[in-house]
């Protein structure tokens, strides 16, 4: 009873919780109208319809608060939590989703309505977890109607089929394990540190930093020297990037350039370009902002490191500090690279402004190894770092004076982007290697 009461409970707070019960109640009394007062040759279509319709909004709800839910039952520790929602889970895709094919193949719809019910399952699903693949679907498939493709009879076709049926088998499949991957983190969580610097570590700095650690165990426990994978490691930071994001990445950024291409004729060619670039020079930027986060919050961490019996001296460290800066960085650097290949060879960009977007790529880099170099000149770092700002947008300004004067041929431009880009960055580097770094770091709390 205790087992069929919690049933009952997760189901009304999935489907029936807040406005829940009245939209139910109004789908399944219009439903019934429908079929009562339709032609028997308008009954099966007009049924398909209103049922995808009904299956996406109730999914949708359902798998949003599916989240919802097992992410606050595992911190608080609920016991079987993730068993109970599994079987909410099964009953409401038996519900939505088996029961309506059910009646659908009983009335004579054929095995269309199979492909209809699962793939609007999934596709709820999408929209709850990963909104994003819902997009791209939906433009790629406007960009193969605007070429003269017919959607529909490729979509229920056998081969289309076939792709609906595996692809929304995997994402209803993953779903289903969404409360053993959410019980995982919360116990991920519970093993961050008891002081107060890591109280507000989350589960995915966690899983970040126990992967680090596992996968350079063996640079760890060797006797030699301190290397850059081991002093990220102490910060608890992974230094190395992942190839397979990067793929992804790279895929991303072909699919929509694709999709955009056929979908307004070429005409967003260029600027689809520059903006997936721009993008790119983002994550290059971001990967020097998590390494600048990672100091900032490891200052108990750092305290111990330097006490290590083989820790560098000033110059030496200084010199590790920057080989460890470049771990990661050309990972991300190559996937721009060869999604500028394809552009260029399929023709769809020209030399000039793939030449243009590099420079742009490197002084992005050269101005983001100024900032994060910057902070280790100081002798303590405030809290709100007024200079460090008006570096960023001294560097903003460059960039965009030396790309917008070197796209025109305008010398003096140039010279005045190079000077923005260049000097305050060679001030950074004088100082980091003037000066002592600031290792570990101290916060002003008062500034």
């Amino acid at each position: 009873m205790d087992a069929l009461r919690r049933d009952t409970a997760i189901l009304h707070g999935l489907l029936l919780a807040g406005l829940g019960t009245p939209i139910v109640l109004i789908v399944t009394a219009f439903m019934a109208f429908l079929l009562g007062v339709l032609p028997d040759e308008k009954r099966v279509d007009v049924f398909q319809l209103f049922m995808l319709f009904s299956i996406v909004c109730l999914v949708a709800r359902a798998a949003s608060r599916v989240r919802m839910y097992c992410a606050s039952a595992g911190p608080l520790g609920i016991p079987r939590h993730a068993l109970a929602m599994r079987r909410a889970q099964c009953i409401v895709i038996t519900l939505l989703t088996l029961l309506p094919i059910a009646f659908a193949l009983w009335i004579g719809a054929g095995f269309r309505a199979v492909v209809i019910f699962v793939g609007g399952t999934a596709i709820a699903i999408y929209i709850a977890e990963a909104l994003v693949l819902v997009v791209i679907a939906a433009f790629s498939l406007r960009g193969l109607a605007a070429t003269g493709v017919d959607v529909w009879s490729l979509l229920f076709g056998i081969p289309g089929s076939m792709v609906i049926l595996a692809a929304s088998a995997w994402g209803i499949g993953r779903w289903l394990r969404l409360p053993q991957r959410l019980e995982a983190e919360a116990a991920a969580a519970s093993l961050t540190f008891a002081d107060p610097a890591h109280e507000g570590v989350d589960a995915e700095e966690v899983n970040a930093a126990n992967f680090a650690f596992e996968s350079h165990l063996g640079d760890v426990l060797t006797p030699h020297a301190l290397t850059p994978r081991k002093l990220w490691i102490g910060l608890s930071y992974d230094p190395r990037g992942d190839w397979r994001v990067n793929a992804i990445g790279v895929f991303v950024a072909l699919a929509i350039v694709v999709i955009c291409h056929f979908w307004k004729h070429a005409r967003w060619d260029l600027g689809v370009y520059l903006a997936l670039s721009a993008i790119f020079a983002t994550y290059v930027y971001g990967r020097f902002n998590q390494m600048h986060e990672a100091w900032l919050r490891t200052q108990g961490e750092q305290s111990l490191l330097v006490l290590s019996a083989r820790w560098p001296a000033r110059t030496a460290f200084k010199v590790m500090l920057l080989r460890s800066i470049w771990t990661g960085i050309p990972e991300l650097l190559a996937g721009w690279l060869l999604f500028s290949v394809v552009e260029l060879a399929i023709g769809w960009v020209d030399w000039s402004t793939v030449i243009l977007t590099a420079i742009g790529q490197v002084a992005v880099l050269v101005s983001a190894l100024g900032i994060f170099l910057g902070y280790f000149a100081y002798s303590s770092v405030p809290r709100t770092n007024l200079l460090q700002m008006a570096y960023l947008l001294i560097a903003l300004a460059g960039i965009a004076t030396l790309l917008t004067s070197l796209a025109h041929g305008f010398v003096p431009g140039t010279l005045v982007g190079a000077g923005l880009l260049l000097g305050p960055s060679a001030v950074a580097f004088l100082a980091f290697f003037l000066r002592p770094a600031l290792f570990p770091v101290q916060i002003d709390v008062r500034k």
